[in-house]
């Protein structure tokens, strides 16, 4: 008599819970695929040309050449613009001796203006 039972889950027999599991795996999986999703979006901005300094604007010199102050940056196109720290750049122009004042801004994704 054992053998002709069937086995009934209890999914089966509560369509509420079958529906709740169901639900609860769609939003686990969601938030996986957006926290992927958002770790590969970065890594991609971080191998683009986007996250590099990409030009350094001079204006309002009259005394050093652009180059002279490019260098005084310390900057190059290897450097990441996020990493960019303008209140150091600043503070290391101002320590040349024929720069009064500067100003350090950055402008759009990968330009920086002094």
């Amino acid at each position: 008599m054992a053998e002709n039972k069937k086995i009934v889950s209890i999914e089966d027999k509560i369509p509420e819970l079958k529906r709740y599991r169901k639900k609860k795996l769609i939003r686990h999986l969601t938030i996986l695929v957006g926290f992927f999703a958002v770790l590969i979006l970065v890594t991609l901005y971080f191998l683009s040309p986007f996250s590099k300094v990409n030009e350094i604007y001079v204006s309002g010199n009259r005394q050093l050449t652009e180059n002279e102050v490019r260098q005084a940056t310390g900057l190059d196109n290897t450097d990441f613009i996020v990493a960019v720290n303008n209140q150091k750049i600043k503070k290391k122009l101002e320590k040349q001796e024929l720069i009064k004042k500067a100003t350090v801004e950055k402008k759009r994704t990968s330009k920086l203006k002094n």
